[in-house]
């Protein structure tokens, strides 16, 4: 097995017993659900429904989306302006690269220098 000679005595011993248990066919299972059924006093079906319902409820017209583009606006608003290559420098060199895209900091740029 190329797993087990993986396992050696720098393995985290809680790897270790989850690889042991899983060959013994004994895997750890998350019962969130069942436990906040019991909590709530509903079957975990009941559960199911309820929460299918609140993510992702059903429509009469399920690709009946429509999207109104708004044609009015105009270039010179402010968020067409292009951006400086100042403002895009600092932004390059502030950019997280290990994090998400709208993560928990935000990214301020300086104000744009005045042409002149």
């Amino acid at each position: 097995m190329d797993v087990c000679e993986t396992i050696n005595g720098h393995t985290h011993t809680s790897k270790v017993w989850a690889f042991l248990r899983s060959l013994l066919g004994q895997r750890k299972t998350n019962n969130s659900a069942a436990r906040v059924a019991l909590r709530e006093g509903v079957s975990v079906n009941e559960l199911a429904e309820v929460a299918a319902a609140d993510f992702f409820p059903e429509t009469s017209h399920p690709f009946a989306t429509s999207y109104n583009r708004d044609d009015t606006s105009a270039d010179e608003e402010a968020y067409n302006v292009p951006f400086t290559m100042t403002e895009l420098h600092h932004a390059l060199e502030r950019a997280n690269t290990r994090s998400i895209p709208g993560g928990r900091q935000s990214m301020r740029c300086p104000p744009a220098k005045p042409a002149g």
